[in-house]
């Protein structure tokens, strides 16, 4: 399946960032900013159940995923295979899908609580690009979590 298909199917599933998914709040608030093609959110937080609040400050639509590095694998890694030959789809193999945060037009805000265990994460948006196609990933929208013992 290619990540276009996998995009499409995540808007599908969202409804296509037409709709906000219910606010909730749960636990500690991670805010992560969205933008052209980047994420702005801390490096590290605290193992346990945790409400993310994704806004999108960017002019496309943006989802939030948070995968978990599989054992073995980093960002390094996973940047290295996406950019180097491999591509997305190959570097997709080395992360494990936690949730589906949101996916929301620019300008909008959407929460989502998640149990995050003490690991290696990624933020990631699978979304194309509607002027090239080219993932949101593959353009540099993604960033590293790590989730660090409880406290």
């Amino acid at each position: 399946m290619g990540v276009a298909s996998i995009a499409l199917l995540a808007l599908a599933a969202c409804g296509g960032g037409d709709e906000s998914p219910a606010q909730t709040t749960e636990g500690p608030l991670l805010s992560v900013s969205g933008a052209d093609y980047s994420f702005d959110a801390p490096d590290t937080i605290a193992a346990g159940q945790t409400t993310l609040q994704f806004t999108n400050e960017g002019q496309e639509v943006h989802e939030l995923h948070v995968m978990r590095f599989n054992e073995g694998a980093s960002i390094h890694q996973f940047q290295g295979t996406v950019h180097q030959g491999e591509g997305l789809e190959a570097a997709l193999q080395m992360v494990t899908a936690v949730d589906h945060v949101a996916t929301i037009g620019p300008g909008q805000s959407a929460e989502g609580a998640v149990e995050l265990p003490k690991g290696d994460y990624l933020l990631i948006c699978l979304i194309p690009s509607p002027c090239d196609g080219v993932a949101h990933a593959v353009k540099g929208m993604v960033k590293p979590l790590t989730v660090t013992a409880a406290r």
